[in-house]
């Protein structure tokens, strides 16, 4: 079970993502086609500056709570982190700040 440790606790993080378009699902889908981009472009930059990182053995995990797959040297842990994260702190955005063009 310790393999899945980081992976359990990034599953929390789907459910506030859940919970996010459950409450703000108007304005989400209002803007949809502004904010996923900038999920993607975050998402990738700090997935590119972690496996930087990792190369550059600034940082490790622990082989024991990690699942062992990868994408290069990057943790697929870690880059499930970095779009959740990227993803709710946009939609939180989003859902937080009035549009710019009136929803119908």
């Amino acid at each position: 079970m310790k393999h899945w440790l980081y992976l359990a606790f990034l599953l929390v993080w789907l459910l506030i993502l859940v919970c996010q378009w459950l409450i703000g699902w108007r304005k989400l889908w209002h803007e949809r086609f502004t904010w996923p981009w900038i999920v993607l472009g975050l998402g990738s930059y700090l997935s590119i500056a972690d496996a930087v990182a990792i190369q550059q053995n600034i940082w490790f995990f622990r082989p024991a709570f990690i699942t062992g797959w990868y994408l290069g040297n990057l943790p697929v842990e870690e880059l499930c982190f970095y779009f959740l994260t990227t993803a709710m702190i946009v939609q939180g955005f989003v859902m937080l700040v009035p549009p710019k063009r009136p929803m119908l």
